[in-house]
């Protein structure tokens, strides 16, 4: 490229055309700490997309000739025979896609945490990581498809081709996404990815374009760590806990938690919490909570999220903290 510019000047870079095999540098995301903020920056519909735990991978398919490149553009197509299989059956001449490789579990589906993942990455053995660690291949974006470089069309184009391909390819899945105009519908679906094992939420402009290599506002990641509006502690009582999806199955992904009211001598539902527990914590609230366990929410406690599918603890009771 710098010899393009140095020989032809800048409308030189207008010449380069995108090479199916040959790797692009990814788009980047933009980060903010508010629903609000977000809301004020892209203004308007926007899709709000789950952020998995996984590896970032860019296929590149020419006449069923898979290529697979890494975040970085390192070339790891030997790390997933899987995946070149199943993108070789696709039936377009030429296609280069962006997708999440998820390590699940394989009795039920479940994400596994990223460190799963890794055990792919090695030199040695690729069949039996692959055989051991199956993944999930979840559809992010498409670069180029059928001799069409989408580069500069929107994200809802870009969109709407990838399910088309999903709804041919049953062994594809599309990262879950939804379309909304407001920063309360940031938040609760951010509280919904959390719950069903992801990291949080990618945000997108719906008529942005893919801008390779750049880092800029028309994707934006939002994750509960990066929320600051509280500075202060609280000391809170569980009240109950939500069962988690995704790699969070069969144990909990969220708990109610509850203030106490000195006034009124009750225990008032103040926030549900998900995020900043490692899984070996997550397993031992789990077994501690099993313990816990009481038919209905208690006397002394207040909850207008009484009527989901919660599991009341008897340490809601005044003076029992966790």
């Amino acid at each position: 490229m710098a010899k393009v510019v140095a020989e032809k000047g800048l409308k030189g870079l207008e010449e380069i055309n995108i090479v199916v095999g040959t790797p692009i540098r990814p788009m980047l995301a933009e980060r903010l700490s508010s629903s609000q903020e977000i809301i004020d920056k892209v203004g308007g519909k926007m899709s709000l997309e789950y952020k998995l735990d996984g590896e970032r991978l860019q296929i590149h398919v020419k006449k069923k000739q898979v290529n697979i490149f890494s975040r970085k553009l390192e070339n790891i197509t030997n790390h997933y025979p899987d995946v070149s299989s199943i993108m070789s059956e696709i039936n377009i001449e030429n296609i280069i896609v962006e997708a999440e490789a998820v390590a699940i579990n394989k009795e039920n589906g479940s994400y596994l945490p990223f460190q799963e993942l890794m055990h792919r990455r090695r030199k040695h053995k690729i069949e039996e990581a692959v055989k051991n660690y199956p993944i999930s291949i979840n559809l992010f974006d498409i670069i180029f498809f059928d001799n069409e470089d989408l580069t500069d069309s929107s994200y809802e184009r870009r969109r709407k081709i990838l399910n088309s391909i999903v709804k041919k390819n049953k062994k594809l899945d599309i990262v879950k996404n939804k379309i909304i105009q407001s920063a309360e519908e940031i938040d609760n679906f951010l509280e919904q990815s959390i719950e069903e094992g992801c990291e949080g939420l990618v945000i997108k402009d719906l008529q942005g374009t893919y801008r390779a290599g750049a880092r800029e506002y028309l994707w934006i990641k939002l994750k509960r760590e990066y929320k600051s509006e509280m500075s202060d502690t609280l000391d809170l009582v569980v009240i109950g806990a939500i069962y988690g999806k995704g790699k969070r199955v069969n144990r909990y992904g969220a708990l109610l938690l509850a203030a106490y009211d000195k006034e009124e001598d009750m225990f008032r539902s103040f926030c549900k919490v998900g995020t900043g527990f490692s899984d070996e914590q997550l397993k031992i609230i789990y077994e501690k909570l099993q313990k816990c366990i009481i038919k209905d929410k208690h006397a002394m406690v207040d909850s207008k999220n009484g009527s989901r599918c919660m599991v009341q603890t008897k340490h809601s009771i005044r003076n029992h903290w966790i």
